[in-house]
């Protein structure tokens, strides 16, 4: 607002200013004879004539003042609805936002939630096949839709990087609080004398890995990737390490 008056005034100046400009030029030694359309100035500092087009009745640079003074304040009315329109929309939008927000959180607390539990793996032993255990539970509050999970066992030398498995199992239903088991197999049979040396070692690395995908009862896709590794003969148990996120 306190901009708004200072533009007005500084507006209203202006065409006073103009006002007294145009009643001293009509003091100087020139002098108007006024035609039908137009006014003809002669100079006695000047030979020769010029035409300009213009009125010298002072009511006509009242009314033209009177005019732009009214323009000049309906443009201020216009910034100031403007403004208090930008204002009341504001609280709407804080509203809408919240709703939002709440909404998102409800479908959050209802939607269901499908992630692992346990994952472990037999023992490294020589000469004998190898497989994980893989435990996943739906924690949320409603089925989990056509889910399907991909799971395996791969023996990888260390420093490389497990591929997500495409291998699917059939989809299903979990429904909430229901806890799901699968025994992926270790790749290549049992464990050649070679590879459990090279695990104690700790030169090449077991891995358990697999990727959960399912959709909630709005239709919404979810997924969860589970990635884990051997902790080698200290830590005789599967580290999360990786790829693990879900959504």
């Amino acid at each position: 607002m306190p901009k708004l008056l200072a533009a007005l005034v500084g507006i209203a100046c202006l065409l006073v200013f103009s006002m007294e400009v145009r009643r001293a030029s009509e003091k100087s030694p020139h002098y108007y004879e006024r035609y039908a359309h137009g006014t003809k100035i002669k100079s006695d500092h000047q030979n020769g004539q010029k035409w300009e087009w213009g009125h010298a009745d002072p009511g006509v640079t009242l009314v033209t003042f009177c005019l732009a003074l009214i323009a000049a304040v309906q443009a201020g009315l216009f910034l100031v609805q403007l403004k208090l329109i930008r204002e009341s929309l504001a609280p709407a939008e804080q509203a809408a936002k919240a709703a939002a927000d709440t909404a998102k959180a409800i479908a959050d607390n209802e939607r269901p939630w499908v992630g692992p539990v346990t994952v472990n793996c037999d023992q490294i032993i020589a000469g004998q096949p190898s497989r994980g255990t893989i435990v996943i539970k739906n924690t949320g509050r409603s089925p989990a839709i056509r889910m399907r999970i991909a799971h395996t066992g791969v023996i990888l030398n260390q420093g490389q990087a497990p591929v997500v498995p495409n291998a699917w199992e059939a989809p299903k239903a979990l429904f909430p609080n229901a806890e799901d088991f699968y025994h992926p197999p270790v790749e290549g049979g049992p464990l050649s004398q070679a590879d459990a040396s090279a695990l104690v070692a700790g030169t090449r690395v077991l891995w358990i890995i697999a990727r959960i995908e399912y959709f909630d009862g709005n239709g919404n896709f979810h997924h969860t990737n589970i990635s884990t590794r051997w902790g080698g003969v200290n830590r005789p148990v599967m580290v999360p390490e990786g790829n693990n996120d879900a959504n």
